[in-house]
């Protein structure tokens, strides 16, 4: 099971909670996340860069990136003869 993200403030090193998260590009790659310190003596504000810089496990929802890897690699004779399963398949 994945951990939570913990962001600690760089004034005070306690905890800081997420208040907005901005989304820089429509992959959701890239966000500003906005933070604010819970220590109220502090009470620091200030943003973060969040990027997405590699996948370690893919998701299993996203099988079509699979699926087109694995069908530009195959000869055009192979991709009819894929083709004509899947055809086959449905009928």
């Amino acid at each position: 099971m994945a951990g939570v993200l913990k962001i600690e403030c760089p004034a005070c090193h306690c905890r800081s909670a997420i208040r907005k998260t901005a989304w820089q590009d429509d992959a959701k790659t890239l966000a500003v996340v906005y933070c604010t310190c819970t220590n109220h003596d502090c009470n620091m504000r200030f943003t973060l860069n969040l990027s997405d810089l590699r996948v370690t496990s893919p998701s299993d929802l996203q099988t079509d990136g699979v699926v087109k890897a694995l069908l530009q690699r195959l000869k055009p004779d192979e991709k009819q003869m894929a083709l004509d399963i899947l055809l086959s398949d449905g009928a």
